[in-house]
């Protein structure tokens, strides 16, 4: 018993350090884009009219951007968290993978633009399979999200799907 307990103990210290680092990194990744929003939007507040239209709409789009990736890593940390308490719930519906991922591609090309990075969604138009749509979300977007972040500049991004049998297979392939 005396062991058991040592080792639930140590066990309970790993786990421990692994929230502890993974907050760090949210709390980091979720500052970085804070600074970004307030900084544009402090700007435009106190120079609105130093800055032509074009500059003004670059601005906005920028914070748009940032807002857009914020989001993103919110909806991954709960997630996450549903995941780590059980509460993470499993709803399959035949969905059409294709508009999943425009609708991921959509969301990352701001992030994948600043580092001049093309998504390219080869997926045929109607691609319908059955799966739970938050969860294939959440995987295309981590996966491509990932991709962006250790591709280099100027790279690329392809995400295409085989049929085997009944199954899908997606695969994401970056350089």
């Amino acid at each position: 018993t005396h062991l058991a307990l040592q080792n639930s103990k140590e066990e309970l210290k790993k786990i421990n350090a692994e929230k502890d680092k993974f907050f760090s990194i949210i709390a980091h990744d979720l500052k970085n884009p804070f600074i970004t929003m307030l900084g544009f939007s402090s700007m435009l507040v106190t120079d609105y009219f130093d800055f032509n239209d074009d500059e003004r709409i670059s601005y906005l789009k920028e914070m748009e951007g940032v807002a857009k990736k914020s989001y993103e890593l919110l909806e991954n940390l709960l997630q996450w968290s549903r995941s780590q308490t059980g509460r993470l719930e499993f709803n399959p519906t035949t969905i059409n993978l294709n508009e999943i991922v425009n609708d991921v591609v959509e969301l990352l090309t701001p992030q994948a633009k600043a580092k001049d990075i093309t998504i390219t969604n080869l997926l045929i138009e109607n691609n319908i399979v059955f799966a739970d749509i938050e969860m294939i979300k959440t995987i295309i977007r981590n996966i491509c999200s990932n991709g962006i972040k250790f591709t280099n500049r100027g790279g690329n991004i392809s995400i295409f799907a085989t049929q085997n049998n009944k199954n899908v297979i997606l695969s994401i392939k970056d350089n």
